[in-house]
């Protein structure tokens, strides 16, 4: 029948919502490591490879392109 169907897609957004909220509470919690460097931020060292290097007070390695002017990149270790 037609009221199971709107049903179901009310079900659907539902969930959606609560994924997209579940993940907007994410985003903040990067963004507020005080040690994660801003573009305009300077390199401390450049390496072989092509890449310039950030670290943070926390040990923390970023990297970019050199010259680059791009978002640092954290290292996963």
């Amino acid at each position: 029948s037609l009221s199971s169907i709107d049903n179901h897609e009310l079900d659907q957004t539902q969930m959606v919502v609560e994924e997209m909220n579940a993940s907007e509470k994410q985003v903040p919690e990067i963004n507020s490591q005080s040690d994660y460097p801003l573009i305009e931020d300077v390199a401390h060292k450049t390496d072989d490879n092509g890449y310039e290097w950030f670290i943070a007070q926390d040990g923390t390695n970023f990297y970019r392109t050199i010259g680059s002017q791009a978002d640092w990149t954290m290292l996963e270790n």
